[in-house]
């Protein structure tokens, strides 16, 4: 392998040819000056003369001192003195006027330049003065040798010949060293804005330096690392979108994503099983312009054209083999970071289970309703007929009688609202408060229950825990349903021999009702979900909340109607058994107790 210079060896024979010049001139100007000044007075140019070295000694440490590789004959410490020296002997050897100022002049410079200051007006400002103090001497010798003017004249313009032609000898210098460091790097440039292909090798040009060889190696490592990373990223994206098509292909929805420009990059089977094209004939084609001919594409293209963003649509296809499925499209917009719209996605889910359930389920809720009206109003009658007869009636009748005639009324308004309670959570219930007097409805609302506690050796006890009247906003027909609900649970899982209390105080900001039994705690497991819709426990925890064939809507019913009155339930358990249950109401704003 061909040995090549380093780049910085080269640029360095380079400056030292151009000082070699500058040198070989001020050589020859102190040669001639040295000629010329031979035959003047010898005292007057001795002393012109040493001004003028001195100048020169000082100039020269003073570049020495700022291009040390320049001049490295000398340590820093020699041209500090040589510098001290001369400006010594320049301040003793005055000859011309206005040279002790120059001279001062130098000193504060060099006083501030030992003293740490570098600037490049202070480097200016110095070789002013050695030119200035050069120029001061030099007129003196001059007017001393006007004799010789032609003579100087003739130096002068030998001297500037001189000097031009070393200006142009230096720049062809330096215009062919630039030539040779820029011209390897414009081919590198050349080579890399060529636009290679991921894979390929770069091709760079020969190097012609060491410098320029290691370039060379640097980047051919960083284009194959580049290669390398273009290569993984591609592959990821090919992975990635293999997995994409996976997760497309085994959803049950119908699924296709289009570009901005419209373009499908994205379907499924079960998509193009709607449409009536195979997946191939799909991708890669603009949606407008697919080769389809069937109903469902037209219809398709018509929901996708009004771009209804986040809403859902729901409509009806005929599908082969199927007949008319209903579905419901949603619309899904991909944005950059710019705003700019990068995909769409068209979504189509098959609700046609779903609304045939929901319509069973109205006719199912619509009979039972129709059903219940008939034994309900048979049973009222009966009720209302022996009612006008209860005064032929013990006390104990005449008390049973009132019970059947408020619990039929009570299951009118339940049967009424059936279709309203099935509709849970609480949102779907519609209520109408008005302020009421909470402890003269809620005894009322416990007497029904009494004789049915009395039935199962279960006693009810009813106690008030805040003075006079206790007031709530409440809906008069629903909110009972909270007290028969938590009452009839609280009968269902009591011992015998034990007693249920309810009490109504105020607490807080809040109204509150408190139903306890001693019947069984309520699991943790079931806790979490014991207000959920239809859910009840299994084996022995069931006994904890539920009688058997209880439906699970008890507790459920009591968390929405309360949810809808503005306030919540609580539950705890009692130790070492028991069941605490409270209903808070919160007081309005300006609400009296």
């Amino acid at each position: 392998m061909t040995v090549l210079p380093p780049l910085r060896k080269k640029i360095l024979r380079g400056y030292l040819a151009i000082v070699a010049l500058f040198g070989v001139m001020g050589i020859f100007l102190i040669l001639s000056s040295v000629f010329i000044m031979a035959g003047i007075t010898p005292k007057m140019i001795h002393s012109n003369y040493d001004s003028i070295e001195a100048a020169r000694k000082m100039q020269q440490a003073w570049m020495a001192l700022h291009f040390p590789v320049a001049f490295p004959s000398m340590p820093n410490d020699a041209w500090i003195k040589q510098f001290d020296d001369a400006l010594s002997f320049e301040k003793s050897n005055i000859t011309e006027p206005g040279e002790d100022i120059i001279a001062a002049r130098i000193e504060r410079i060099w006083d501030q330049w030992k003293q740490g200051e570098r600037s490049g007006d202070l480097v200016r400002e110095m070789n002013n003065q050695f030119e200035m103090l050069t120029s001061l001497n030099e007129k003196g010798m001059f007017q001393l040798v006007v004799r010789e003017g032609h003579l100087r004249r003739a130096v002068v313009i030998g001297t500037a010949l001189f000097y031009i032609v070393t200006f142009v000898i230096t720049l062809l210098i330096v215009d062919s060293l630039s030539v040779r460091l820029a011209k390897p790097l414009k081919d590198i440039a050349e080579v890399l804005r060529s636009r290679i292909k991921p894979g390929d090798r770069l091709k760079l040009p020969e190097p012609t330096s060491l410098e320029v060889r290691i370039l060379n190696e640097e980047l051919s490592q960083l284009w194959e690392r580049v290669s390398r990373a273009d290569q993984l990223h591609l592959e990821k994206i090919v992975r990635q979108r293999n997995q994409l098509e996976t997760l497309l292909s085994s959803v049950e929805d119908a699924v296709i994503a289009m570009d901005n420009k419209g373009r499908v990059t994205h379907v499924n089977s079960r998509m193009a099983h709607l449409i009536g094209l195979g997946t191939e004939s799909i991708i890669g084609m603009l949606w407008e312009d697919l080769p389809a001919a069937s109903d469902n594409y037209f219809k398709l293209r018509e929901v996708l054209r009004e771009r209804e963003i986040e809403s859902a649509q729901i409509f009806e296809l005929d599908i082969q083999k199927e007949g008319l499925r209903s579905y419901e499209a949603r619309i899904r917009e991909v944005h950059s970071v710019n705003g700019e719209l990068i995909s769409t996605i068209f979504l189509l889910h098959d609700v046609t289970e779903v609304r045939q359930r929901e319509r069973l389920k109205a006719e199912f809720i619509g009979v039972l309703s129709h059903e219940l009206k008939t034994p309900l109003q048979s049973l009222g009658t009966a009720i209302e007929l022996l009612a006008h007869r209860k005064e032929s009636f013990d006390e104990r009748t005449q008390f049973l009688v009132e019970t059947l005639m408020s619990d039929v009324n009570r299951i009118r308004e339940v049967a009424n609202q059936f279709i309203q309670v099935d509709r849970l959570p609480g949102a779907a219930i519609h209520i109408h408060t008005e302020l009421a007097r909470l402890s003269e409805l809620l005894p009322e609302w416990l007497k029904p229950f009494e004789l049915l506690a009395a039935e199962r050796g279960v006693s009810i006890r009813y106690e008030k825990g805040s003075e006079g009247d206790i007031w709530a906003q409440i809906d008069q027909a629903k909110f009972p349903w909270v007290i028969s609900n938590l009452l009839t649970n609280s009968i269902r899982v009591s011992p015998k021999g034990t007693t249920i209390e309810v009490i109504l105080a105020y607490r807080g900001d809040n109204t509150e009702i408190t139903v306890t039994n001693q019947g069984p705690k309520i699991p943790e497991d079931i806790r979490r979900r014991m207000f959920d819709p239809y859910f009840k426990g299994t084996g022995e925890r069931a006994d904890a909340t539920h009688a058997p064939g209880y439906l699970g809507l008890g507790l459920t019913i009591v968390k929405e109607v309360t949810d809808a009155h503005g306030g919540r339930v609580e539950y705890s358990p009692l130790e070492p058994v028991g069941s605490c249950f409270r209903v808070l109401l919160p007081l309005l704003k300006g609400e009296d107790r």
